[in-house]
């Protein structure tokens, strides 16, 4: 009777088991599916902002990128409370290379 009695109890133990290993199993998959779809959702805004900061011809910084910059340096500078010095240089590249023809 003893023996029969922890065969049915190791009968339902293994049932509560597998029926436990299906939902870890299911569990896990979830996981790596939504840390999957996060990833790429990282991806997608990291080409965003790279887009965003960077022409997409020349590959340089846009005034996007400058303001973004400014901005921070600012905020530093009214942190620290200390100067700030800016200075600009403005190129006539553009001016050029549309007056050139091929």
């Amino acid at each position: 009777m003893l023996a029969a009695d922890w065969r049915g109890l190791l009968q339902h133990q293994l049932a509560w088991d597998n029926d436990l290993t299906g939902a870890i199993w299911l569990l896990l998959l979830l996981a790596i599916i939504a840390m999957i779809a996060s990833m790429s959702q990282l991806a997608i805004h990291a080409r965003a902002d790279q887009s965003m900061l960077h022409d997409p011809l020349t590959g340089c910084y846009n005034r996007g990128s400058g303001e973004q910059f400014m901005e921070l340096q600012f905020s530093i500078a009214a942190r620290q409370q200390a100067p700030l010095a800016l200075s600009f240089s403005i190129s006539m590249t553009s001016k050029a290379s549309t007056t050139v023809r091929s």
